[in-house]
């Protein structure tokens, strides 16, 4: 065979035409040997070619895509997880944060009924309002839920949170009484009625 002849094995394939186009692309010289054997098989090195390139491919490209697919979707898993902990935590600071406000308006409420020259109008004004607050506080505490965890409502678990791939790892969060019974904030009603 001369030099540069193209070896065309379009006779014997009975595939597409893009392999036939790549085989006939592969040029085999007289300084090659021309063996079939070692030719047809994928992989095999014939001279300074190498035959069937794509087939020699190393599948550990494919096994890096995988892991790395694995550890994306673990990564996201604790991401969630996490996301959803903060959340549930973020609504449970805010509703402190506006029960320690009410806490300090119903001190001051009750700071004023101590004082020995109001009169009984006055003293049950302050007594409504403390109520109300109270009541505020009820409401603040019934709707701080987050996902369906309410982290202030005294009859939550500690809420548990994934921080690592693995799933071993744990974050938990303890959850706090805020309730006016939690605060004992059904006591203030003496503050009212003990002047009596």
């Amino acid at each position: 065979m001369a030099s540069g002849a193209t070896l065309t094995y379009a006779t014997s394939l009975r595939t597409g035409p893009s392999a036939i186009t790549a085989l006939q692309s592969l040029k085999i010289t007289p300084a090659e040997p021309h063996n079939g054997e070692t030719d047809a098989q994928p992989g095999t090195q014939n001279g300074a070619h190498n035959l069937f390139p794509p087939l020699q491919a190393d599948a550990s490209p494919a096994r890096d895509v995988a892991a790395r697919l694995t550890v994306t979707s673990s990564l996201d898993a604790v991401t969630a997880s996490l996301q959803r902990a903060q959340s549930t935590v973020d609504v449970a600071v805010a509703a402190g944060k506006a029960i320690a406000e009410l806490l300090i308006r119903i001190r001051a409420r009750t700071l004023s009924a101590s004082d020995p020259s109001l009169d009984p109008s006055s003293l049950e004004t302050l007594s409504s309002d403390v109520a109300a607050l109270v009541d505020e506080i009820t409401r603040t505490v019934s709707q701080a839920e987050f996902n369906g965890v309410n982290l202030v409502s005294g009859t939550t678990a500690p809420l548990p949170a994934i921080t690592d791939v693995t799933g071993a790892g744990m974050l938990t969060i303890a959850a706090q009484d805020l309730t006016v019974g939690g605060a004992r904030l059904g006591e203030l009603g003496t503050v009212f009625t003990s002047g009596d």
